[in-house]
């Protein structure tokens, strides 16, 4: 075992062995001619308990993975400027593979094929470093509060939760070529295949805009607080942080289709296997499981992961960021 992984006990509180599959294809152009969040292939098995432990030198706020690594934003909280850093690690064995400086107080991390992009929050940009090798390519001046990306094939979206906003970055050219309006304090955003969905946690709402030109096409209810969207293929599920549950809502018409509970407290990131959507919730360090047929709670986690702060598949394992003890964990 790589010495960059770490071994800690772990309790599996309902029955943890289930079947996942890997997430779409990780290319522009595949984007652009296919619905990548709907795609599945590898059939693998493996035990849900967080065994593996990477090490991170600050804390971690955001995860992404790239088709072959996963990329960490991590701040440094011991520091005024909050001086921000994403880190790059092999997910086979653990070994961190570069750190790259990025902008203050960065969160959310996506990619587009050949960039990582990262929202700066303190700096009101994102920063796209080339996959390849790290290499800085160009720091994008969006609103207010950057705190969410999603990336439609061609443009990589970013909300801004102070400007109610959100803005639409052309990839190619690294300039913002549209900015629209939202709810009240758009957190998270997922894009299915044609529209951007958008959670407001100021109005409990969602926001569903027209990829190609930015149009509200509908705004829908949830519960409180609404977080971190995520798409199954089918549907929107959204992460209410101070409801303790999870909405699904039906991509084609914004019905709600149930709230489920998370199972803890605060839900906070949401990310979909292929099968199942995984919830964090935040305040009690415990993990969730739900089904995508019912929203049924499959399986459920707690402790030894502090503060998860983000998640993501790798087409084999769920991985979280852990904010509170410097770490990102393999389930």
């Amino acid at each position: 075992m790589n010495p960059t992984f770490g071994i800690r006990p772990s309790l599996v509180l309902l029955p943890a062995i289930f079947l996942t599959f890997t997430g779409g294809a990780l290319i522009r152009a595949s984007a652009q001619t296919t619905n990548s969040s709907a795609a599945v292939a590898v059939l693998r098995w493996y035990q849900a308990t967080p065994d593996n432990f990477v090490a991170l030198s600050n804390n971690p706020t955001g995860i992404a993975f790239d088709g072959s690594s996963l990329w960490v934003a991590t701040e440094a909280t011991n520091t005024s400027t909050l001086q921000g850093t994403v880190v790059r690690v092999r997910p086979s064995d653990g070994t961190i593979l570069g750190k790259f400086p990025v902008g203050r107080n960065p969160g959310p991390v996506a990619i587009d094929g050949i960039a990582i992009w990262i929202a700066n929050r303190n700096d009101n940009t994102v920063t796209e470093l080339l996959a390849s090798d790290g290499s800085h390519q160009a720091t994008v001046t969006v609103g207010h509060g950057p705190s969410g990306l999603a990336f439609d094939g061609q443009n990589m979206w970013v909300t801004n939760a102070l400007d109610n906003t959100v803005s639409k970055i052309n990839v190619s050219t690294a300039t913002v070529v549209g900015t629209f309006k939202t709810g009240a304090t758009p957190a998270g955003i997922a894009f299915d295949g044609a529209n951007l969905w958008i959670t407001n946690r100021g109005s409990n709402d969602v926001s569903k805009l027209r990829a190609s030109d930015g149009a509200l096409l509908g705004t829908f209810l949830t519960e409180v607080a609404p977080q971190s969207p995520v798409y199954d293929g089918t549907n929107i599920w959204v992460a209410n942080r101070s409801s303790n549950t999870v909405t699904k809502l039906r991509a084609s018409d914004g019905e709600n289709l149930g709230n489920f509970s998370s199972g803890g407290l605060a839900p906070d990131n949401l990310v979909f296997d292929g099968q199942n959507i995984w919830v964090t919730n935040f305040t009690d360090n415990s993990f969730a499981k739900l089904r995508i047929s019912d929203g049924a709670r499959v399986f459920f986690f707690r402790g030894n992961v502090v503060q998860a702060a983000g998640l993501a598949f790798d087409g084999v394992n769920v991985w979280s960021a852990n904010f509170g003890d410097l770490t990102i964990s393999k389930f």
